[in-house]
């Protein structure tokens, strides 16, 4: 065989005889499910441009040269003096007649108008924001912004229960990766899967931790203040000595200490100690399996944290808090309002 002929065969998932007869005798089978495996080519017809290579999906464009190899690969009517202008197709009359033929013979076009249908109230255009903001010189493909529109109408509290996401390959590919954890998996007997990073947990934890704390070293050192890590004693009511690693031991002077010794979750005596069910949480965070429905008293710091780990990896999470948010004397009233807003969308509050 020739190198033109080699290249002239089709594997089974482009070759359409081959996937008719396939389908064909799907439907034609009765008393079993059936399963068609096509194995085709990424990047099918590109050439040199892209087939078989992953840097496909990044591809927006073909040069002239490989346009030309498409169009006589595929044996496309464009003379070469029209090819660089990339004019539409037109179907010719006996092609359009034979597509309309064997789409009436399925049913009709699909989707298709119906007469009668509730109205849907759909989210302001505010809702999206995000996706309308300028992206200030840094270009985002329109996959990307697809989703991130998919997932805020799946959020809106109004049409997100009317609205499955159906992706038959490579959703991870198109960043879709984060709604499987948000939204979960569609399955009539429930989520009976474990999630793949359920043992991250715990490296969330230590990469919250790092950045709140490697956040404020900077705000320390823009503000002049020094940050020692070392282990300390007070030698008077103005004097603390300090074992460092690094420089030894030093005293320091102070006219007055802050002590910030941490916190302990407190135990609320209506809830039984030594159920599973109830935990703080350190132990919320050593879970071998995410549950489907959680609810965290305090919306504090922590109970937020929480809820923000448990809600990426899908679980529908309520936060119960006693005090009235504008009440705090250790909130600001504008990052509250931000705060509740954001909480509220998520559906927590």
């Amino acid at each position: 065989m020739s190198d033109d002929e080699i290249w002239a065969l089709t594997r089974g998932g482009h070759d359409p005889v081959k996937v008719y007869a396939a389908y064909a005798a799907a439907v034609a089978h009765v008393g079993s499910p059936t399963v068609i495996l096509a194995k085709t080519v990424k990047g099918y017809g590109m050439g040199e441009a892209g087939e078989g290579q992953n840097i496909t999906h990044q591809q927006k464009k073909m040069g002239e040269v490989d346009l030309r190899r498409f169009r006589d690969r595929f044996h496309i009517p464009i003379a070469d003096d029209q090819l660089a202008d990339l004019p539409l197709l037109q179907l010719n009359e006996d092609q359009r007649n034979y597509l309309k033929a064997r789409r009436a013979a399925l049913g009709g076009y699909l989707p298709s108008r119906r007469t009668k249908s509730e109205s849907l109230e759909v989210p302001p255009l505010s809702a999206f924001e995000a996706q309308l903001k300028s992206t200030e010189g840094r270009q985002i493909s329109t996959t990307m912004a697809f989703v991130r529109v998919l997932n805020t109408l799946i959020r809106d509290k109004r049409i997100g229960n009317q609205i499955v996401p159906i992706v038959p390959d490579e959703s991870r590919t198109f960043g879709m990766e984060g709604m499987f954890r948000q939204f979960g998996i569609l399955s009539q007997v429930g989520q009976q899967y474990r999630p793949e990073d359920a043992n991250q947990l715990m490296y969330y934890e230590d990469s919250i931790v790092n950045r709140l704390t490697s956040g404020l070293k900077g705000l320390a050192r823009q503000r002049e203040v020094a940050v020692v890590h070392a282990t300390g004693r007070f030698l008077s009511s103005h004097e603390l000595q300090v074992d460092a690693s690094d420089d030894g031991r030093t005293t320091l002077r102070f006219d007055q200490a802050i002590i910030a010794v941490g916190s302990e979750p407190a135990r609320l005596p209506f809830l039984p100690v030594h159920d599973p069910r109830v935990m703080d949480s350190t132990a919320a965070l050593d879970l071998a399996d995410v549950p489907g429905r959680l609810l965290v008293i305090g919306g504090g710091i922590i109970g937020l944290e929480m809820a923000t780990v448990y809600d990426a990896l899908g679980s529908h999470v309520t936060v119960v808090e006693l005090m009235p948010a504008h009440r705090r004397a250790d909130c600001d009233d504008r990052h509250v309002a931000l705060l509740l807003w954001w909480a509220r969308r998520q559906g927590w509050w």
